[in-house]
């Protein structure tokens, strides 16, 4: 099957220019970003109260009602976020992995051992 394909692409020209180019560096500057407890609770305010739950399983209507509540750590969050570069952890990336039945099992044992 190797030779198959090795006989229908070919190898077009000698690519070692690409390696002689230096790299691009780019550096982007990113505005003063301020997230204001202002601007988050507007923002909140604005949700379509009448619309479904997204990936995170919470509905608009509850984060519309507790607006006021929450606007202080989403705004921490946020601000905190943006600064480090990075995303907090969703619900989808487990902290801890589950047992498999075997663990579970052979746990069992165990414990039962010493009792």
């Amino acid at each position: 099957m190797g030779n198959y394909f090795a006989s229908v692409f070919t190898v077009e020209g000698n690519n070692d220019n690409c390696n002689k180019l230096p790299p691009k560096l780019i550096k982007y500057q990113c505005p003063n970003v301020v997230f204001s407890k202002e601007k988050v609770l507007e923002k909140l305010k604005d949700l379509n109260t009448s619309k479904s739950s997204g990936p995170d399983s919470i509905h608009p209507r509850i984060l519309w009602e507790i607006s006021n509540e929450i606007v202080q750590p989403l705004q921490i969050m946020f601000e905190t976020s943006f600064r480090l570069g990075t995303l907090p952890r969703t619900g989808d990336q487990p902290i801890l992995q589950p047992f498999t039945k075997r663990v579970i099992k052979l746990s069992l044992q165990i414990i039962v051992q010493l009792i």
